[in-house]
């Protein structure tokens, strides 16, 4: 069993590809995200990531090469740049 990300994957063949960013704290729902902006598009979604349900708006996921900032809102399930 491996958790990653706050779910639970029977192998490492099961855990999703989110890239660089790794989850620095989840609470609540609301993760905080650290990675690279050209993994950006690899940031979970409910539509790519069905497990993601719990996945909630105000996570935010920062860019710590280039200072980017996105927020999730949840009703568009989207990650929108601030």
């Amino acid at each position: 069993m491996i958790v990653f990300d706050g779910h639970e994957y029977e192998s490492e063949a099961d855990v999703p590809d989110i890239g660089s960013f790794r989850c620095d704290k989840l609470s609540n729902g609301k993760r905080e995200y650290y990675g690279l902006s050209a993994d950006v598009s690899k940031l979970p979604t409910k539509a790519v990531y069905p497990q993601y349900t719990d996945l909630k708006t105000g996570s935010y996921a920062y860019c710590v090469d280039d200072g980017s900032v996105f927020m999730y809102e949840e009703s568009t399930d989207m990650w929108h740049e601030q």
